[in-house]
């Protein structure tokens, strides 16, 4: 049995050249389609959890009135703060600083990492 030879129309050192730009060319555009699909934000789905803390000042308007609150909630790690949402559930807590709440929500995390808190329910302890 005879097998056929091929001859290549350009050298075999610039095919190989030719090969590896290719590969470079289509890894090049692979890549950032890859790393793109990576960097996608996978949300689950909204879990309430319920937060028991104190309501503390977390701004104050030119007069002094207290515009936002957050939950500061103690845990053996340290304290963890939950910035209110403000909306009509979450005013609710703008007088009730310095008491100690049982708030059920949704915590979600801004680009700074902090955890706002879109308050459901609470009640006072």
């Amino acid at each position: 049995m005879v097998f056929p030879v091929f001859r290549f129309p350009v050298p075999l050192r610039a095919a190989a050249r030719l090969f590896f730009i290719c590969v470079f060319l289509l890894g090049s555009a692979i890549v950032p389609l890859a790393h793109a699909r990576q960097n996608e934000v996978v949300r689950a789905p909204d879990k309430d959890v319920t937060i028991t803390g104190v309501v503390e000042k977390a701004a104050v308007d030119e007069n002094d009135k207290i515009i936002a609150v957050e939950i500061q909630e103690e845990k053996a790690e340290g304290t963890e703060f939950y910035l209110v949402n403000d909306d009509a559930k979450g005013n609710e807590l703008l007088g009730l600083v310095g008491k100690q709440v049982v708030v059920t929500g949704v915590v979600d995390e801004d680009e700074d990492d902090n955890k706002i808190l879109t308050v459901k329910s609470f009640s006072v302890k």
